[in-house]
């Protein structure tokens, strides 16, 4: 449990990945994260805050992080995110780039579901992320947007007897509009609040897809 080293650490923060899923295998990897400003620095704001009896909340600090694995069976992936926290809190971002080359096994195939042989396939996947919200004046509601692309190229590496190698690549574009209600008191540990986000998302070959069609998602979180 880092949360209270985290409330006090600005700076560079190792974070291990253990990776014990049969399906890859064993594995391991690793994340490096960087705080740009100290969460208790943020903590002193709130305080001074409350002695002006203003609504107190503790705001996000703005992190990079690069992340990367491998597992015993030759899967692997690395990234690069920024989480940027901008103008007293009036401005969020979200951008990451991620690429991932999983080798996995396909079981159940229909010409005889319970057999013990597999098919091994491969999925090398890039997914590109990129979010703004604004904060709407003297409230905890934000609105904005965001562009999600993903490509993966997909091989199957054991072919069923006599069948062609097989590939496939597919791309994955979508532009979303975001509404959100946020009124946590502080981020990594909420005490109280709220955290509600109701999106949606248009998948187009306009945007980078193969396909079009429209997703739509609501959630949302109560800390009591």
């Amino acid at each position: 449990d880092l949360s209270e080293f985290l409330t006090t650490a600005s700076g560079f923060l190792p974070v291990p990945i253990l990776i014990t899923e049969p399906a890859v295998g064993y594995g391991a990897g690793a994340a490096l994260l960087f705080f740009h400003d100290s969460v208790k620095d943020r903590g002193e704001q709130m305080e001074k805050a409350e002695a002006e009896g203003e609504t107190a909340k503790l705001a996000p600090p703005s992190i990079s992080g690069a992340a990367g694995f491998a597992t015993e069976n030759g899967t692997w992936g690395a990234g690069a995110f920024h989480m940027g926290i901008w103008k007293e809190d009036t401005i969020r971002y979200v951008g990451a780039l991620f690429y991932a080359d999983v080798n996995l096994d396909f079981y159940g195939r229909p010409e005889d579901p319970n057999s013990d042989q597999s098919i091994g396939y491969n999925a090398a996947a890039t997914m590109l992320y990129q979010r703004f919200l604004f904060r709407l004046p003297d409230s905890n509601f934000f609105v904005g947007g965001d562009y999600t692309f993903a490509h993966v190229d997909m091989t199957i590496d054991a072919p069923i007897p006599d069948w062609p190698k097989l590939e496939d690549e597919t791309n994955e574009g979508a532009v979303g509009v975001i509404g959100q209600h946020d009124s946590r008191d502080n981020t990594f540990t909420p005490n109280q609040g709220n955290l509600s986000e109701l999106k949606y998302q248009r998948y187009d070959q306009a945007v980078g897809g193969d396909r079009d069609y429209n997703k739509t998602q609501l959630k949302t979180y109560q800390w009591i």
